[in-house]
C-alpha cells in the first residue's frame, strides 16, 4: 500500500479532544516546549534516527500560521513522527544545506478527521530536529482529488501530501501559496 493510501485508510495514530493547549496565562510556546520536555524533548523512529522536540520548532510551526486546531495537534506531533508515514524527502532542501522529511498520518480531534503532517529538518552533520507540522480535514483533503476537473480548481488544504497525490492522478489542485513551506 502507498504511503499516502496509508495516511486516507489508517486508523488515527492519536486523539485530541481539541482543548490541548488551550489558552491561559502560559503562552503556547512555553505550554508545547513543556510538554516536549516531559516527553524527554525527542523522538526516536527506526528510519530516521532521533528526532529532536525544540522550543524553535514550536516557534517555526506557529511563524506557519496558528488556530485552534493546529493548536491542539502539537500533542499529537510525536505519535505522527513515531507511527506515520514518509510521504515525502529531500536532499539539500532549497540549497540550504539541510534535506527534509514529510511524516503524515491521521488523527481524531472531538469526532473531526484529520491528517497531521510533521516536517523535520535533518541537518547535514547528522542531526533530526522537529521543523513544523500542519493539519487538514481529512475529508477536504481527500475531495480535492475527486471533485478536480480541467476547468475546476479547488484550492487544496496546505498539505504536502494533496500535492503529491495531485501530481500522481494529473489533478490541478494547488496550495493555497503554490508552494511547499
Amino acid at each position: 500500500m502507498k504511503a499516502s493510501e496509508w495516511v486516507f485508510s489508517a486508523a488515527p495514530v492519536k486523539r485530541l479532544d481539541g482543548t490541548e493547549f488551550s489558552k491561559s496565562d502560559i503562552d503556547l510556546v512555553t505550554q508545547v516546549a513543556s510538554f516536549f520536555d516531559s516527553i524527554g524533548g525527542q523522538v526516536e523512529r527506526a528510519d530516521i534516527g532521533v528526532v529532536r522536540l525544540t522550543r524553535q520548532g514550536v516557534r517555526s510551526s506557529i511563524a506557519h500560521g496558528i488556530g485552534r486546531t493546529k493548536a491542539a495537534a502539537f500533542m499529537a506531533v510525536p505519535d505522527v513522527i513515531k507511527h506515520g508515514k514518509i510521504i515525502d524527502y529531500q536532499e539539500n532542501w532549497k540549497g540550504r544545506g539541510y534535506d527534509t522529511y514529510v511524516i503524515d498520518a491521521p488523527i481524531l480531534i472531538g469526532s473531526g478527521e484529520y491528517i497531521a503532517e510533521v516536517i523535520i529538518e535533518r541537518s547535514h552533520s547528522g542531526g533530526n530536529s522537529y521543523y513544523l507540522h500542519e493539519v487538514a480535514i481529512k475529508e477536504k483533503a481527500q475531495g480535492v482529488f475527486k471533485t478536480a476537473t480541467e476547468r475546476s480548481t479547488p484550492q487544496a488544504p496546505t498539505l504536502i501530501i494533496t500535492k503529491k497525490m495531485a501530481a500522481e492522478t494529473g489533478s490541478h489542485a494547488h496550495t493555497a501559496d503554490g508552494n511547499l513551506p
